[in-house]
């Protein structure tokens, strides 16, 4: 069993990364064309109008990663604000495709994703409709006829979605350390994530059936790859970013699989409004993970994280807390294929959700450090003892976000030890 995140000098100095920040060319193509290799490059946004948009640009579709060739595809998903759904995506020749790496410049026949850690451009033309789902109605909804919702069934057959969108980044790119996780003893069997940006602005247009509409939204971009099938090197994964206006989080919990004993890596990074790091957990950061409540699906037979709280203690007396109240998902979990074996059967799966939520985030910290000087405080300045607990201010801030999950193993496992690190801690 062996799972590692990749912090040493050397680590950094083998792949050519710089240890103080993430530069431009990591976010372009990392994985090589071969065999149970693969990358994606997602986009999740949550609109002005209500509607919530997740994209994903990817060198292979699920089913092909066991493929030693590219199979390129453009996933979109869409949560319009009345509720409606709609899934659309486009599959490419790999001749037809080119992936820079040294800068993140993608073409896919006339599709197009550029540009750098402050500003990215995407075009995603023709993507066609799988399915589209009208929102939960009432009881009169269900009386529908048939043949209206065969109608229905056929428009959104016949109906294609193009996109042509900018996304401006608002706070700086985080990753942990390397932002490689080594899922074997030589180093080649690795998983990769970086958050180019955790919170950007996005604008433009989105073309539905021939119908052009402006959109606008806060989102967030990151950028996974890999040399080892995801179903086989991970249990399960958790993702968040929200912004409170004076704070800004990101949150990334990933499970290592059965194979490698469910070693947890959870990494949360805190930003102030100017988009600067204030805060990520580091080796001699204590986290705790609570989990209270469940969303269990019937259809897939999955059970997913509705309400969570993540505690982080640093060795000079700050304290953080995260916590997740979610209700339903927005749309049906979905299982994505992960490889197939032999007569197109599929070996492994993933299944995921996305949710609405509530969150909460307050940082306690000692009166000398200032950490949570900024807002209302929760101590008493009157009080004379010299107790180290009486002299605490929390700062708290509240507001609401959308979280995804996904799930390989049987459950979200929720009772191993973390291992921690990343490596910046209060740099202003």
């Amino acid at each position: 069993m062996y799972a590692r995140l990749m912090t040493d000098m050397e680590d950094y100095q083998s792949r050519g990364i710089n240890p103080k920040c993430v530069e431009d060319w990591e976010n372009s193509r990392r994985s090589p064309c071969a065999k149970d290799c693969w990358e994606s490059w997602d986009f999740d946004a949550t609109l002005d109008d209500g509607a919530v948009l997740s994209l994903r640009v990817a060198t292979k579709d699920g089913a092909s990663i066991h493929s030693s060739k590219d199979a390129p595809v453009i996933r979109l998903s869409l949560v319009r604000g009345d509720g409606t759904l709609m899934q659309a995506s486009r599959s490419f020749a790999a001749a037809d495709c080119t992936w820079d790496e040294q800068e993140l410049d993608i073409h896919c026949d006339d599709c197009e994703l550029s540009g750098t850690l402050r500003g990215i451009h995407l075009v995603a033309n023709a993507l066609e409709v799988q399915g589209a789902s009208a929102p939960a109605q009432a009881e009169e909804a269900e009386a529908e006829s048939a043949e209206t919702a065969e109608t229905s069934k056929i428009a959104a057959e016949s109906t294609t979605i193009s996109l042509n969108l900018d996304f401006t980044a608002l706070t700086r790119p985080v990753r942990p350390a390397t932002g490689i996780l080594d899922m074997g003893h030589d180093g080649k069997h690795m998983l990769g994530w970086v958050c180019p940006m955790p919170l950007a602005r996005v604008e433009g247009t989105v073309v539905i059936g021939g119908e052009s509409h402006a959109i606008a939204g806060t989102s967030r971009h990151s950028h996974a790859w890999g040399t080892v099938t995801p179903s086989r090197a991970i249990n399960d994964w958790f993702v968040v970013s929200q912004d409170f206006g004076e704070r800004m989080v990101m949150l990334l919990d990933a499970t290592s699989s059965l194979r490698s004993g469910f070693i947890r890596f959870p990494m949360i990074f805190v930003m102030n409004k100017r988009g600067n790091l204030m805060y990520s957990n580091t080796l001699d950061s204590a986290c705790t993970a609570e989990t209270d409540d469940w969303y269990d699906d019937l259809e897939t037979g999955a059970a997913f994280p509705c309400a969570v709280a993540y505690s982080f203690d640093t060795p000079d007396g700050v304290s953080l807390r995260y916590e997740l109240h979610g209700e339903g998902p927005l749309s049906a979990p979905e299982v994505h294929p992960c490889g197939s074996g032999a007569w197109g059967l599929t070996k492994f799966s993933c299944t995921d959700a996305r949710f609405r939520a509530a969150g909460t985030l307050s940082i306690t910290s000692p009166d000398a450090s200032g950490v949570a000087s900024e807002t209302q405080g929760a101590g008493d300045d009157d009080d004379s003892y010299d107790g180290a607990d009486l002299h605490l201010r929390t700062a708290l801030w509240t507001g609401e976000t959308c979280f995804a999950c996904g799930l390989v193993g049987k459950t979200f496992n929720v009772e191993h030890s973390p291992q921690i690190a990343t490596e910046y801690v209060f740099e202003n």
